[in-house]
């Protein structure tokens, strides 16, 4: 933390399957600006899905592995830009209907 950026270099959050690790970079000074980088293991959809309802309704199925990075724009922080992978292995996902 300094005049010009607050940095959190890296958290990690195992909740079995899942592993995340993940870092935040917010600048304050000239642009404001939020970055950030997300990384996981590879694990089970299904195994996780209980834990996120808004996920959970498309019944996913197969492995999959996470590499993101995101950087917000300099006058919304929430307009993030991103980029990187998500690696699916043997993945099925239904479809839900809307009405």
């Amino acid at each position: 933390m300094n005049r010009e950026e607050t940095t959190l270099s890296e958290v990690h959050y195992d909740l079995t399957p899942l592993s995340l690790a993940a870092s935040v970079k917010y600048r304050y000074a000239r642009q404001t600006r939020l970055s950030l980088a997300v990384r996981t293991n590879t694990f089970q959809m299904g195994d996780i899905a209980p834990m996120l309802p808004k996920i959970s309704k498309f019944k996913p199925q197969g492995k999959i592995q996470v590499s993101v990075t995101a950087e917000s724009g300099p006058k919304d922080l929430a307009d993030l830009r991103w980029d990187g992978e998500c690696v699916f292995y043997g993945g099925l996902i239904q479809t839900v209907r809307c009405d």
